[in-house]
């Protein structure tokens, strides 16, 4: 049933649209022309295939666009656009038939595609179920997915009894508990991970999947560190070029590069690069594979960090135009006014400089925090699908085409997007800056 609304109403969009035009180009009231549009497409679109007299749907669209075409050529002039619509309705005529085409191409491919993505996070589909999937089909929905990456609980366990009834000791003199998967029949698909306990009894944290809140954490670390690292980057590149010497222009172009090639290539350099017989192991003297070792550093793994690195190396040009383009814009008058009372460079750049870029870095800030939170391209060119650097959208790529589930990659891409809204909402909220 809701396929079929679903459907007629995709039918008179597609003869509501060019009707609309169609009459607004010939001086009638638009709001006629989306009608006999409508009525046009539900008889072509519709009528039209389900009795055979339309070959397939893409002939039923080509037709009545055809048809629309053919009536904005043939029909008379008409004046209501001239002498009987308001200004303010030939305002919101003329609004609407400049927002129709960017309204219709947002439906098509980002709202279209979003409710498909919500319709399967609530299924449970495969990739091999897809050609038979209804959009509309809510009679096996169920929250599986999400539970499978989210489900938290806690639990309370007893400790273990001796024939006495009273709680058995450890050898240490501890309080032996009982064990959470084995006392609770439902345990099954679930993992203790932590607790605290509480005089003779436990409290048993346990999660369904106890890779997603560390994963999401990591996510978050790579994609701040990252994105401050190539702002930093670009702060200091900016700075550089804004100051006159020889071969300045040469200079800012050789910045681009990383920016402007093909990901797939530098990534590739990079790979040569720290691999465990490359030039990097040649300069130190080492023998480490950078992008495949379980070393740490700081408690960060190795991989993780060439990662990070990656992403500032190639996106701290981005930075730079954007804080070159500020820089040189700041009056020159601060900075001669604040040289004759005697401030050294680094107070120029500390109370003048930063302070004009604080607009510029909370939207840098934001724009590469969206960007490198969807990263999945840089991280998988050049780790695969090691656990070390595996962030959000690995695992969608894992789930989707590693594991053939739709329903799962849809549910992270859920949470995904949920994070961002949250981390937005407090940016719009308490971070942002405006220019002054």
């Amino acid at each position: 049933m809701l396929d079929t609304i679903f459907g007629l109403l995709l039918w008179i969009i597609v003869g509501g649209i060019p009707g609309f035009y169609a009459s607004y180009a010939k001086g009638y009231n638009p709001w006629y022309g989306i009608t006999a549009g409508a009525v046009l497409a539900l008889i072509i679109g519709v009528a039209g295939v389900q009795t055979g007299l339309v070959a397939a749907q893409g002939s039923a669209v080509v037709i009545i666009f055809g048809l629309c075409a053919v009536a904005a050529l043939l029909i008379p002039e008409g004046d209501y656009i001239r002498e009987t619509a308001t200004l303010q309705q030939r305002i919101n005529f003329l609004a609407y038939i400049l927002i129709l085409p960017t309204a219709v191409i947002v439906l098509g491919v980002v709202i279209f595609p979003l409710v498909w993505n919500l319709v399967f996070s609530v299924r449970s589909i495969g990739v091999a179920d897809l050609r038979d999937a209804e959009l509309f089909d809510l009679s096996e929905l169920t929250l599986d997915n999400f539970q499978s990456q989210l489900g938290v609980r806690l639990d309370p366990v007893p400790c273990v009894l001796d024939e006495d009834g009273a709680c058995t000791l450890d050898e240490e003199g501890n309080i032996e508990y009982e064990d959470a998967r084995r006392y609770y029949d439902d345990y099954r698909g679930w993992r203790e991970v932590s607790g605290f306990n509480s005089g003779d009894q436990r409290y048993a944290l346990g999660l369904r999947n106890r890779e997603f809140y560390p994963m999401i954490f990591r996510t978050f670390m790579y994609t701040v560190a990252s994105s401050v690292l190539a702002i930093s980057l670009g702060l200091l590149a900016a700075l550089v070029a804004n100051d006159q010497f020889f071969g300045r222009n040469v200079f800012r172009g050789f910045l681009l590069f990383p920016y402007i090639a093909p990901v797939i290539s530098v990534a590739f350099v990079w790979q040569v690069l720290l691999r465990q017989d490359g030039i990097v192991n040649e300069v130190f003297g080492s023998q480490l594979p950078f992008l495949n070792t379980n070393e740490t550093f700081l408690g960060v793994s190795v991989p993780l960090i060439m990662v990070i690195l990656f992403q500032a190396w190639r996106y701290f040009p981005f930075a730079f135009l954007f804080l070159l383009a500020r820089i040189q814009a700041i009056p020159s008058d601060m900075y001669e006014a604040a040289q004759v009372d005697g401030a050294t460079p680094s107070e120029r750049l500390w109370y003048i400089t930063l302070p004009q870029l604080r607009a510029v870095f909370g939207t840098l800030f934001l724009l590469r925090f969206i960007w490198t939170f969807n990263k999945f391209d840089d991280v998988f060119l050049l780790t695969g699908m090691n656990p070390d650097t595996k962030v959000i959208p690995v695992a969608i790529f894992e789930a989707l085409f590693a594991e053939n589930d739709v329903g799962k990659a849809s549910s992270i891409a859920v949470i995904m997007a949920l994070i961002l809204a949250v981390v937005l909402l407090f940016y719009f909220r308490f971070v942002l800056v405006e220019e002054d």
